[in-house]
């Protein structure tokens, strides 16, 4: 999505990351935002830390909706996503920064919605709706039932692209598709790190969320200590 910083003419496109804070290009810190205070460590999905430094940005503007006073963080590693370079010149627009309205994205139709009063939200009487939880960063949790008697907090997380990433351990406990198991290639994202990897991908038959019923889902493991997380892929559908 397109934003304008501090009023600027100039727009700075910034990708929505509802699985971290908001995090600015370094060149962005520079052209406007305020210096503040060392703002720690931050973890990306496989616990690999980074020194973050904060910084204050006096408005953001969506649209006709404007963020004021919005503290954000900026580190090295910002600039080595992959997910960054060439595309979102301005960084990742993050949970933080998302509440205080409802977000809806149209995959179909590439449109972005955000309101403000969710009383005048119109859903169909078959949507999907679920209890959601928030962590200390803002980010959606969600808990989906992945068959009988295994219920498991996710993160939604826009900047994932795959459908649901699980530990190895939670891999171990499913009851899979066998027969349509796949490995491939590929590059994978941490966040801070990138590298290539051969990744397994499992099916469940379906799993329930909220008080509806999928059809068949796709996973994959990021290993022993990945967060759990759901995907663009799973979102799509």
């Amino acid at each position: 999505i397109e934003a304008m910083v501090n009023r600027s003419n100039a727009g700075h496109h910034f990708y929505l990351d509802t699985g971290a804070p908001t995090f600015i290009t370094q060149n962005l810190a520079d052209l406007h935002a305020v210096s503040g205070s060392l703002a720690g460590l931050a973890s990306d999905v496989e616990g690999n830390v980074q020194r973050v430094q904060e910084y204050l940005l006096n408005s953001l503007h969506l649209g006709s909706w404007e963020l004021k006073n919005l503290r954000v963080a900026s580190s090295e590693g910002v600039a080595q996503m992959p997910i960054l370079r060439g595309t979102a010149s301005g960084g990742l627009l993050g949970a933080d920064a998302m509440q205080g309205a409802v977000w809806m994205i149209d995959y179909a139709s590439q449109t972005l919605y955000v309101q403000h009063h969710p009383e005048h939200q119109c859903l169909p009487e078959n949507a999907l709706v679920s209890k959601m939880y928030t962590d200390r960063t803002g980010s959606p949790i969600i808990e989906l039932e992945l068959q009988p008697g295994i219920r498991e907090k996710f993160i939604i997380d826009l900047a994932f692209n795959g459908s649901l990433l699980v530990n190895d351990k939670l891999l171990s406990r499913l009851d899979l598709v066998d027969s349509l198991r796949f490995t491939r290639t590929e590059k994978y994202s941490t966040g801070f790190r990138t590298t290539y990897r051969e990744v397994v991908y499992d099916f469940l038959p379906s799993l329930r969320i909220g008080n509806g019923t999928t059809g068949m889902v796709k996973l994959s493991s990021g290993g022993k200590r990945t967060k759990k997380l759901i995907g663009n892929e799973f979102l799509e559908q």
